[in-house]
């Protein structure tokens, strides 16, 4: 049996066996919050909606930005810093642990500085110092929230930055899109240079 905790609610959790629908389940009245393991009385260990952890390898954790992006685990207990994209018109379905086409968009992070949106709203990146070349785009980018930020707001460009808990409150390092592609700020995503609605910056 598996418990997932619940985003929204610190005191719910789901219970899973793999064969029917995930079941919500509440934790009991002396032990209100869970940890994503079990009841307890300390509400400091509720799960923070804006953090995505992998416990067990194999598994899918969802991105607490992004409704339509989960993030996969390759082994047990750590930080994964890549996140795939369901299949169009598929929303990640945290209680099931994979993208399903009846899911609806559920926001899980909604706290101020986290983001958020569905995939729909490029968040306002949060910099100390932050230091930008002629054309207005980053190069360096210190993180304060959790996500996906581009190098440059009004362009489109292969570079951006991932903001996660490794580099929180830190200077974080360049990244390219692959395969000549290029990020479009709208969506922060990766795209094909035809799609991109802005000009290029290299």
């Amino acid at each position: 049996m598996q418990l997932i905790a619940h985003r929204t609610n610190c005191s719910n959790y789901y219970s899973y066996d793999g064969i029917i629908d995930p079941l919500e389940q509440e934790c009991p009245y002396l032990d209100p919050y869970f940890d994503s393991v079990a009841c307890h009385t300390d509400l400091n260990k509720c799960c923070d909606p804006c953090l995505y952890y992998c416990r067990t390898q194999g598994t899918k954790v969802a991105d607490p930005l992004d409704c339509t992006r989960f993030y996969y685990c390759s082994r047990d207990e750590y930080f994964p810093d890549i996140s795939y994209r369901c299949p169009s018109g598929q929303y990640f379905n945290e209680a099931l642990g994979d993208c399903a086409d009846t899911s609806t968009c559920s926001q899980l992070c909604d706290v101020d500085g986290c983001g958020g949106g569905g995939g729909i709203t490029t968040p306002t990146p949060t910099t100390s110092n932050p230091s930008t070349d002629q054309g207005g785009c980053y190069s360096t980018f210190a993180c304060k929230s959790f996500g996906y930020f581009p190098a440059c707001l009004n362009f489109c460009s292969p570079r951006y930055f991932h903001c996660s808990l490794n580099n929180l409150n830190g200077p974080v390092e360049l990244l390219h899109c692959p395969d000549d592609h290029l990020l479009d700020p709208n969506i922060n995503a990766c795209v094909s240079p035809q799609d991109c609605p802005y000009p290029y910056h290299p």
